[in-house]
């Protein structure tokens, strides 16, 4: 539990993929947490330009979700971030993307 801790708090997986590992001992997996990340091949995602490029992508894609959450509909920021995590198949922090993808907004509603 504690290199499962550890690798949390060193940013070398997610919370997500921690809260996986967990249920994985707590169904009495006997492997270590360095071994399981290397099984599934789990790293985070921290370069901040690719999840932009990511990000934008997804914009692109959506201008409906863009449009709606430009004209006040904020659930919509949901969708786009939880979007944009699909795409980056969980590697990416959450915060991060949320905090990218708001930046993308607030730079589209500036044209």
């Amino acid at each position: 539990l504690g290199e499962l801790l550890d690798s949390l708090a060193n940013n070398a997986i997610t919370s997500a993929q921690a809260k996986q590992l967990l249920i994985e001992f707590m169904d009495g997996e006997t492997r270590s947490t360095a071994e399981l990340i290397k099984a599934y091949g789990w790293k985070v995602l921290d370069d901040d330009s690719l999840i932009r490029q990511i990000a934008k992508d997804i914009l692109d894609k959506h201008p409906k979700e863009v449009s709606g959450y430009l004209k006040g509909q904020a659930r919509r920021l949901n969708f786009l971030i939880g979007k944009t995590m699909q795409a980056t198949k969980g590697q990416a922090r959450p915060q991060d993307v949320s905090r990218i993808v708001k930046e993308l907004l607030e730079s589209a509603s500036a044209d």
